[in-house]
């Protein structure tokens, strides 16, 4: 009976589905770059997407994006390479409102900028570059920082409003 009660309870966090969902690289100075000396300039940008999807009240899909540019230090115009991978992930969350946020905008892209970071390494070596080594990123502390930063500006707004000047009695 107590087994039976177990298997009802559904898992508040769910992996439906991890999968690539989009995938790009190109060098435009390709085969130049590789017979003469070049000074590499690295800048990585990554971003969080999450929806609902229409499939029930609980499944959400959240995508990292990591894109990788390198271009010559001593001349901007001059792009090496661009990299850029979308990985996501279907999950389906039980929790409160809060929670469900921090399931999304923390856990999931926990979960998926590994698979993300693995292929930039991969692309960038199959180019003929150096591998992209991403460090690892800390999405616990950007959520949490996320959450101050609203809940100061929230303050500010509250304060800001109280301060209004009392209206004129005519």
């Amino acid at each position: 009976m107590a087994e039976e009660a177990n298997n009802n309870q559904k898992n508040p966090f769910e992996i439906k589905k991890i999968f690539l969902k989009d995938v790009s690289f190109e060098s435009p100075v390709s085969p130049e770059v590789f017979v003469q000396q070049y000074k590499p300039a690295l800048t990585v940008d990554f971003g969080l997407d999450t929806k609902k999807v229409d499939v029930d009240e609980d499944t959400y899909c959240s995508t990292v994006r990591v894109t990788a540019t390198c271009k010559d230090a001593e001349d901007e115009k001059k792009t090496y390479f661009v990299c850029e991978v979308k990985y996501a992930g279907v999950f389906t969350v039980r929790m409160d409102d809060i929670n469900l946020r921090h399931a999304l905008e923390a856990v999931a892209p926990t979960i998926l900028f590994p698979y993300a970071s693995e292929r930039v390494s991969s692309m960038t070596a199959d180019g003929g570059f150096p591998p992209v080594i991403l460090p690892p990123v800390n999405f616990e502390l950007l959520f949490d920082q996320k959450i101050r930063q609203e809940q100061e500006q929230l303050a500010k707004d509250a304060a800001a409003g109280s301060e209004a000047p009392a209206p004129a009695n005519n």
